[in-house]
């Protein structure tokens, strides 16, 4: 009876243990998406990643790079997104930020982006940026606009300034500033007028001219002279009153 009451809980323990492998064995494991690995390799920055245990595509960025620019032509309308879209088709919950001149450089034109003022207060400065002349407007240390406002401003932190107007304005955009444009850059919109104001004109903007006295350029020619364009570049005397036309980079 003993030896009976042995072997009935064996064969119990036995169902019991098979059931459970079978359990085990039937569970299906959770795929990379649903764990949040949701990105590939090149999405992410300088590599900083963490790659799903079995597919090494899969992966979580710990930093990613902006998907920005999809669909964006000379005259796209930019929205808030940082993407390009017709108004008419544009998704709900985002509204127009600005117009591109430059797809491949990622540069816009903002909403109210005009002003009046002056390269500085005053007659004569000698702000540390390379003296650009002739063929050397273009060069990439006299084209990058950005970083001309960025030195302007910290140079002359107590004056008023329109390279300042541009920076000091809020946004709303993440990572997002304005700056004052390079001569270079000031040629790209000159160069492409028609397409940019046909933008600005969906989105009820004034129509960008280029006026007798052009705009201001975040470009120095010499202690008392900056650049301006109107549709060419020129000297102008720093502190006299002139147009300026704020742009950022998406």
């Amino acid at each position: 009876m003993k030896y009976k009451n042995y072997l009935a809980s064996f064969v119990l323990i036995v169902i019991c243990i098979t059931k459970t492998a079978m359990a085990l064995d039937c569970t299906q494991r959770p795929t990379c998406e649903e764990l949040g690995y949701t990105s590939t390799p090149d999405e992410c920055v300088d590599g900083k990643m963490a790659k799903c245990p079995w597919d090494y595509n899969a992966v979580f960025c710990m930093e990613k790079e902006k998907n920005t620019g999809v669909g964006c032509e000379i005259g796209s309308v930019l929205y808030s997104d940082l993407n390009c879209y017709d108004p008419d088709a544009a998704p709900s919950g985002l509204t127009a930020v600005g117009v591109v001149f430059n797809p491949d450089k990622k540069l816009a034109i903002p909403l109210n982006a005009k002003g009046v003022g002056r390269w500085s207060e005053s007659t004569s400065n000698n702000v540390p940026l390379d003296s650009c002349r002739g063929e050397t407007i273009t060069n990439d240390s006299c084209a990058d606009g950005k970083n001309n406002t960025a030195v302007i401003v910290a140079y002359l932190s107590t004056e008023e300034t329109a390279a300042g107007s541009c920076l000091g304005h809020v946004t709303g955009l993440p990572g997002i500033s304005w700056f004052l444009p390079s001569v270079a850059q000031l040629m790209d919109i000159g160069g492409n007028l028609s397409a940019i104001n046909k933008g600005l004109s969906l989105i009820g903007e004034d129509a960008i001219e280029m006026g007798s006295s052009g705009f201001l350029s975040s470009n120095q020619n010499s202690i008392g002279y900056a650049y301006c364009y109107d549709g060419r570049s020129q000297t102008c005397r720093k502190y006299s009153l002139r147009g300026y036309l704020c742009v950022f980079d998406y």
